[in-house]
């Protein structure tokens, strides 16, 4: 095991088989491809959609890293609520219960 990591951070020849970049392509094309699907099932205007897209093209990690976490900054955190149990995430989510309010009579 030892050898293996020495290898690996010391880019032998053992890590620069063709499979390995293959894969690497990949994966970034899988990420890549999912990150257009996601920005264009934006409610945004074009114009922003676009700006995301050559964002994530032409600057692609940290495009991407930016796209992710504005996807984490404006997600529904309510699925999270019954995980956690507590009174401070329950009070700062919204619940989806209507507010009781009294009916008029006719």
């Amino acid at each position: 095991m030892r050898g293996i990591v020495i290898h690996f951070l010391q880019q032998d020849i053992l890590n620069l088989h063709p499979m390995i970049y293959l894969g690497f392509a990949a994966i970034w094309m899988l990420i890549l491809v999912s990150a257009v699907i996601s920005v264009r099932s934006l409610e945004i205007p074009v114009g922003f959609k676009v700006v995301w897209l050559l964002l994530i093209f032409f600057v692609p990690i940290a495009g991407l890293a930016l796209y992710a976490l504005r996807c984490l900054l404006r997600a529904d955190w309510k699925a999270l609520a019954p995980l956690f149990h507590s009174r401070k995430l329950n009070q700062h989510l919204p619940s989806a219960k209507a507010p009781n309010v009294p009916r008029r009579k006719a």
